[in-house]
């Protein structure tokens, strides 16, 4: 559920991270996996996450990454990308 075993530093790195436990919803993979990211990106690099709308991503990233961009959204999904400065 994560980067742990990942082997960087990579140019792109995308994702569709869980969002549940069990039934419950739970945002905590996410978080540890956004919050990991910058480690595993080279300068420049890019974080491209797809999302359901309602799990505010977007403000996780953005503490982050500052900014954020989308890439394509529906009323369900957003695609979201992040460059690391």
């Amino acid at each position: 559920d994560g980067l742990d075993e990942a082997e960087g530093p990579f140019e792109f790195i995308v994702s569709n991270p869980p969002f549940h436990t069990g039934t419950e919803t739970d945002r905590g993979i996410a978080e540890r996996f956004v919050k990991a990211a910058p480690g595993y990106l080279v300068r420049g690099g890019r974080l491209r996450v797809v999302a359901n709308t309602f799990l505010r991503y977007r403000q996780l990233m953005e503490e982050v990454f500052k900014a954020v961009r989308v890439v394509a959204a529906d009323d369900r999904y957003l695609v979201l990308e992040a460059r690391k400065k």
